[in-house]
Formats: structure tokens, C-alpha cells, sequence
């Protein structure tokens, strides 16, 4: 659930509100978030994760198939579904 509060504000901003409505919206892009999840990563992103995860859990992650937590999937949901609106929300919260 600590992982959920940082997410918070924008499942809300986009109209997100109660935990059925967050379970209904991730049920509707479960498959695709799991494909997403176990793709493999570029060269960049393997040396990006290994330096900052350490190898045992870097390797553990690969072993496993599987990267991101759940704000990350719930933001990638987001962009699923709400596009160009989500992403322009996103560069203005990380200021790009």
C-alpha cells in the first residue's frame, strides 16, 4: 500500500478514486502490463539496473522476467489509456 500513496494523486487527477476503480483499470491492462513486464531490456537499461541494483538482484530480476514495481505499472497503465493527456501530466510532474 506505500508504494500506492505515491501514485495517489494522479489516479485521482484522472478520475481514479476508489480501490475497485484501480482494480477494475488494472484488470483491463493486466496481460499487456505482464508483457510489458517481460520484455527484454536494451543494453542501456541492463547496465542502468545493474549498477543500481547490484547483481544479485539484478540477476534475480531476470531470472524472474520481470522489472517494474507497481507505481511504475500503474503509471504505464495510465499512459495506456489516457495517451498524450497522461504524458503531457507526467513531463509537467518530473519538470521535462
Amino acid at each position: 500500500m506505500e508504494d500506492l500513496l505515491e501514485v495517489d494523486t494522479e489516479l485521482k487527477r484522472f478520475s481514479i478514486i476508489s480501490r475497485l476503480q484501480l482494480r477494475i483499470f488494472l484488470k483491463k491492462y493486466r496481460r499487456r502490463l505482464l508483457e510489458i513486464d517481460k520484455q527484454p531490456l536494451d543494453l542501456r537499461h541492463q547496465n542502468i539496473y545493474r549498477e543500481d541494483l547490484g547483481e544479485k538482484e539484478y540477476f534475480d530480476k531476470i531470472t524472474r522476467q520481470y522489472w517494474f514495481c507497481y507505481p511504475a505499472l500503474i503509471r504505464i497503465a495510465m499512459e495506456i489509456e489516457f495517451g498524450e493527456k497522461y504524458e503531457t501530466y507526467a513531463n509537467e510532474r518530473d519538470e521535462i
